[in-house]
């Protein structure tokens, strides 16, 4: 489909994610896997540790940290990836220091299997996890991943509007799929199918909870933020808005980043050919998602 979709790519691994090996190509270079999140595909051997019953057991220590932000130094570990927003680093069981976090990373030892080394991570740049499902700790993350590059299926390290949600509810303790189709499907489902766009707004405004509501349309998802006058504003990434010239040609209005923005965008314009809004046909409701359910509700409730 042209830049940046390249359907070669299903997705990006992060650095400590668990992976299934299903099959090793012949040359041994390659092996075929299926992640935690479902998908499949082919990874270099080189890029994979093979986990031993041994490593497993020291790996699931039961206390996680999250990045706040992307590019989180991990200290003594410069040779690989920075740590990044919905990606999970194992605790250590001891903890030395007021400043910093030790913290678990992946080594590959001369045969190919993994080991663990403790490293450490900046406090200040870090939470353990699950956060407090509010929305300063929510904006706190988004903030930092306003107008990121768009990466289909994490193209060149950057995030479509799946892997954005994915990313964002993770330090939440909230596990989604990887994809928006399943995403969807991942609370509890208000149909807007079949109302006019004031009805649609109108629905999300009373009945979605701002930085805790997803908002659906086929191929793309969208995280509610709130509404202001009768505009509702939605946090997402995304490539374009699709367009129409005045001799019938189509192409894309380009965003090409994180933003955000009100869900009819481009309602003034006849170019575009339908707004987010016109297309929108859910709204996903995540409160039973939530893992201090009182706790959060009533801060969310009072936000």
């Amino acid at each position: 489909q042209g830049y940046p979709f390249d359907n070669w790519q299903e997705s990006l691994l992060a650095p400590n994610e668990p992976v299934y090996v299903l099959h090793t190509s012949q040359d041994q270079a390659w092996n075929f896997v299926i992640t935690g999140s479902h998908l499949c595909g082919w990874v270099q051997r080189s890029d994979i540790a093979y986990a031993t019953p041994a490593f497993i057991a020291q790996w699931k220590t039961g206390s996680y940290t999250t990045p706040l932000r992307d590019d989180v130094v991990v200290t003594g570990n410069a040779c690989a990836p920075l740590a990044r927003v919905g990606q999970l680093i194992p605790l250590a069981h001891e903890q030395n220091s007021t400043d910093n976090y030790q913290v678990l990373t992946v080594v590959t030892n001369s045969e190919g299997y993994a080991a663990v080394k403790v490293r450490t991570v900046c406090q200040e740049a870090t939470a353990v996890m699950p956060l407090l499902a509010t929305p300063h700790n929510m904006a706190r993350i988004a903030n930092s991943l306003i107008g990121q590059p768009y990466g289909w299926g994490g193209l060149e390290g950057y995030r479509d509007c799946s892997a954005l949600i994915k990313d964002l509810l993770m330090p939440f303790g909230i596990w989604m799929p990887r994809d928006s189709g399943p995403q969807a499907k991942a609370g509890t489902w208000v149909s807007l199918e079949g109302l006019k766009n004031d009805q649609k707004a109108k629905v999300i405004r009373e009945q979605g909870i701002p930085f805790f509501s997803l908002i659906w349309l086929p191929g793309h998802i969208v995280l509610y933020v709130g509404a202001q006058e009768k505009s509702v504003y939605v946090y997402h990434n995304l490539w374009g808005l699709r367009t129409n010239s005045m001799t019938g040609k189509e192409g894309r209005a380009i965003l090409g980043k994180t933003v955000l923005m009100p869900l009819d965008l481009g309602k003034a314009y006849s170019n575009i050919r339908k707004t987010l809004l016109d297309k929108a046909t859910g709204l996903i409701l995540l409160t039973d998602r939530l893992v201090n359910p009182h706790a959060e509700l009533a801060l969310l409730n009072k936000a």
